[in-house]
C-alpha cells in the first residue's frame, strides 16, 4: 500500500509540473514494471484474504484500499499476465472451493476493478492531457516472447536429455533478454526432458496434495484457502509468460506463499492421529544420510573447476561456439544484465 501511495503521488508531481513522458519511470524499485507485476501476482490474493476477514474492521479497510491501489498500478502497467493470473486463480479458488469461495470474491474483485477504473479516469483527466498516450496495440503484441521461446527449443534440441544446463541460455548474447519468459521451456532448455517431466509431476503432486489441506481448513478459514490456492495457480500462469522465478523479488514473495501453504499442511499434520513407525534398514539409512554430502561434494568439485577456469582466462567463458567475447564498446545494446565477460 506504502509503495502504491508513494507511485501515484509520484505520477501527481509530474502531472502538475507537465513533465509526464511515461508514468513507468515512477516505479519506484523496480526498474521494469513487470518485476512489480510479478511481485503482485502474488502479493494480491494474500492481500484479499485479509479483505475478506471479518474480525478487524481497521485491517479490512487497509487491505480494501491496498486492493484499490493495486488496480491502479495494474492499469498503467499493462499487467497482462498478472492480470490473466489473478483472473484464473480466482476461478480455480471459486471451483476448489465452490459456493464457499464467493465471499471471498465478492469481498476482493470490486475494489481491484475500482482501482482500475480510478486509474483509467486519471489516464483520461490527466494522463493524456499531459503527453502520455496509452497504445492498444501493446495489449497484444508478444514482446518476442515467441522468439524466446523458440531459441529455448534450439538449445534444447542441442542436448534434448541433460538440458545445456542451469541459466546457460544466457551464455549466448541475447538482445531481447537473458532467459525465455517461460519457466517450463526454460526448464526444458537447461534441465533436459526427463529432469523437466520429473520436476512437473512433482510439483503437480505437491498441488494436489495442498489443495486437499486447503480444502479441509476450518470453516472460519475459507477465505485463507482460497486466497492461497489462488495465488498458487496464478505464480503458476504468471510463469507461463514471465520470469516470475528468475527475479529475486517474486521469488521472495513466491517462497513466502509456499512457506504459508505448507505451515497451513503442517499445522494440519499436527492436529492429525500419529502414523505408525515405519522400520528402515540401517543399510538404507546411511545411504539416504550420505546422499547430500555426496551433493555437496560434486557442488564444490564443479566450483573449483569454474574458479580455476577464470583465474587462467583474462576474459573467462565456457569456450563454446557463440558464446559472448565481446568488449562493452563492441555491442548495440550491452544490456546491464549481461556481464561484458559473457557470463550471467
Amino acid at each position: 500500500m506504502a509503495h502504491s501511495v508513494l507511485v501515484l503521488l509520484l505520477l501527481a508531481v509530474s502531472v502538475l509540473e507537465g513533465n509526464l513522458s511515461e508514468p513507468w519511470a515512477a516505479l519506484v524499485g523496480f526498474d521494469n514494471p513487470r518485476f512489480l507485476n510479478h511481485a503482485q501476482t502474488v502479493a494480491l490474493p494474500l492481500v484479499a484474504i485479509v479483505s475478506a476477514d471479518d474480525s478487524s474492521k481497521r485491517w479490512r479497510q487497509l487491505a480494501w484500499a491496498t486492493l484499490v491501489l493495486g488496480g491502479m498500478l495494474l492499469f498503467i502497467t499493462y499487467g497482462r499476465a498478472t492480470l490473466l493470473a489473478l483472473l484464473l486463480g480466482l476461478l480455480a479458488g471459486l471451483w476448489a472451493f465452490g459456493r464457499r469461495g464467493l465471499p471471498y470474491a465478492r469481498r476482493t474483485v470490486p475494489p481491484t476493478i475500482v482501482g482500475m477504473l480510478l486509474m483509467w479516469v486519471c489516464y483520461l483527466l490527466w494522463f493524456r492531457p499531459a503527453g502520455y498516450v496509452i497504445d492498444p496495440d501493446q495489449f497484444a503484441h508478444v514482446h518476442y516472447r515467441d522468439y524466446l521461446i523458440g531459441q529455448a527449443v534450439k538449445l534444447w534440441q542441442t542436448s534434448p536429455w541433460l538440458g545445456v544446463g542451469p541459466m546457460h541460455f544466457s551464455h549466448w548474447y541475447n538482445g531481447e533478454a537473458a532467459h525465455p519468459h517461460d519457466l517450463y521451456f526454460q526448464l526444458l532448455a537447461e534441465y533436459g526432458a526427463p529432469a523437466t517431466i520429473l520436476i512437473l509431476l512433482g510439483a503437480g503432486r505437491w498441488f494436489a496434495a495442498s489443495l486437499r489441506a486447503l480444502r479441509t481448513l476450518p470453516e472460519q478459514h475459507t477465505n485463507v484457502g482460497v486466497g492461497l490456492w489462488g495465488a498458487l495457480i496464478g505464480i503458476a500462469v504468471d510463469a507461463a509468460f514471465s520470469g516470475n522465478f528468475v527475479m529475486p523479488v517474486s521469488q521472495l514473495w513466491i517462497a513466502m506463499a509456499i512457506a504459508m501453504v505448507l505451515a497451513m499442511r503442517a499445522d494440519k499434520r499436527t492436529n492429525a492421529a500419529p502414523a505408525s513407525g515405519i522400520a528402515t534398514s540401517s543399510t538404507w539409512s546411511r545411504a539416504r544420510g550420505g546422499l547430500p554430502w555426496l551433493v555437496v561434494a560434486a557442488m564444490l568439485w564443479m566450483t573449483v573447476q569454474s574458479y580455476r577456469e577464470v583465474l587462467h582466462s583474462s576474459q573467462p567463458t565456457l569456450g563454446t561456439s557463440g558464446a559472448v567475447h565481446a568488449a562493452h564498446g563492441e555491442t548495440t545494446n550491452p544490456n546491464p544484465r549481461f556481464w561484458i565477460i559473457g557470463w550471467f
